[in-house]
């Protein structure tokens, strides 16, 4: 998907020649287009820490689409989606939704940077977000209703996980650290070059008090 445009390479190997895995995967770009929109109106506050708000912004948006291009099979058959094979089995979805419950717990004990490549290589690359995300919205449309489901487009990501945990078994759901472990953490609003400056001035003042007591001592 581009911003601005779908280009998609209809001569690539992967598709089989078959037209309809090509639609298909159209309804699942096509589906981006509409969460964009849709994301610059949701009525739900931002996370502070806006890496991990990124995170699961990413596993709605990517599971939703592989929803709604599973959904639309009936029209655009595609045999060959691989995704779609794994939200069929059983344990391709547990462990989807154990690596990316493994991303977010290492949220704010790696460098940021590390944290964006690895939510890459698993959640994109790995299809986590994909397989995870629309087995999540899956459950959410079978469970509660598709009304419920549309509720969290307009409202957001933590919305999208909420109404999921509220239907999941346990062991099953999807679980992210709070503001206040990401803030012990030194992520709560920022990097962890600010609370290491804290600490050095407080540091500092120790000192300085020490020093200025043993002068007038």
């Amino acid at each position: 998907f581009v911003t601005g445009g779908i280009v998609i390479n209809v001569d690539a190997p992967y598709w089989n020649g078959n037209a309809a895995n090509i639609l298909n995967t159209l309804t699942h770009e096509i589906w981006h287009v509409g969460y964009s929109h849709l994301r610059e109106n949701r009525s739900e506050i931002p996370l502070d820490h806006e890496l991990l708000y990124g995170m699961l912004d990413q596993l709605q948006n990517e599971g939703t689409a592989t929803w709604v291009g599973y959904q639309a099979r009936s029209l655009f058959p595609a045999p060959d989606e691989l995704d779609f094979r794994s939200l069929e089995s059983a344990d391709k979805v547990t462990q989807a939704l154990e690596e990316v419950n493994q991303l977010f717990r290492r949220i704010g004990t790696v460098s940021e940077d590390r944290t964006r490549k690895r939510s890459w290589e698993v959640g994109v690359d790995g299809r986590a977000y994909y397989v995870a995300g629309a087995h999540m919205a899956r459950m959410i449309e079978s469970l509660s209703g598709r009304d419920k489901l549309i509720r969290t487009m307009t409202e957001g990501p933590v919305s999208f996980v909420a109404a999921y945990n509220d239907v999941a078994p346990e062991g099953r759901r999807i679980e992210f650290p709070d503001e206040v472990t990401l803030a012990k953490r030194g992520y709560g609003t920022g990097a962890r070059i600010p609370v290491i400056m804290i600490a050095v001035a407080v540091l500092g003042l120790a000192l300085l008090v020490l020093v200025l007591r043993r002068m007038t001592g």
